[in-house]
């Protein structure tokens, strides 16, 4: 399941279970379904997310890809940071913003 909100003009999308093959499908469709919204920014917020696996990363890349031919941007927040760090090791840093979780 993922939340869909929006807040100051972005798409804010909050998936709820983990971005790994199991679920990789889904979530790649919930979020592609999103790109022709009227927005300029997808924000997907990880603050629920605690694995992404390989399929998860396609998830992640092919959600830029598309994105990018629509000149939007991708943006990861409330990535832990073992997520962020795969991310970084994979070169996404390059490719879209993603941040960490704020402390409690």
């Amino acid at each position: 399941m993922t939340k869909i909100r929006t807040s100051n003009g972005c798409i804010v999308v909050t998936p709820e279970v983990n971005v790994v093959a199991s679920s990789a499908e889904t979530v790649r469709k919930e979020l592609l379904a999103l790109i022709n919204q009227d927005t300029n920014e997808l924000v997907v917020d990880l603050s629920k997310v605690r694995r992404v696996d390989s399929m998860g990363i396609g998830v992640f890349i092919a959600t830029y890809n598309a994105l990018k031919k629509k000149e939007k941007k991708l943006v990861v927040v409330n990535a832990s940071p073992k997520i962020k760090s795969l991310f970084q090791t994979m070169g996404l840093l390059r490719r879209f913003s993603v941040s960490g979780a704020t402390p409690d």
